[in-house]
């Protein structure tokens, strides 16, 4: 019984750690990932996919990409999101 305290107060110390404002609900929730962590994830994943499928030289799709992306950016909860879509590369 001694040995769980300790780690059932370290286990909730980790918790309320990891709780963070989730800026489209407002709400506290459990966050694995900090946004500067997502926003590199995302960068890496970007090369990855890059080199794996490489890139459509198709200029109407481009555009379709574009637009479809760039009318999503309008409806997200970050101020100024740094994305980049194929037409804009």
């Amino acid at each position: 019984m001694k040995k769980i305290i300790p780690i059932l107060c370290f286990s909730l110390i980790l918790f309320s750690v990891s709780c963070a404002v989730n800026p489209v609900t407002g709400k506290r929730e459990l966050s694995l990932i900090s946004e500067e962590g997502e926003i590199s994830l995302g960068k890496e994943t970007d090369v990855q996919i890059r080199e794996q499928y490489g890139i459509y030289d198709d200029s109407d799709l481009l555009v379709y990409v574009q637009r479809v992306g760039q009318t999503m950016t309008l409806h997200t909860h970050r101020p100024q999101p740094d994305i980049r879509f194929p037409a804009d590369s």
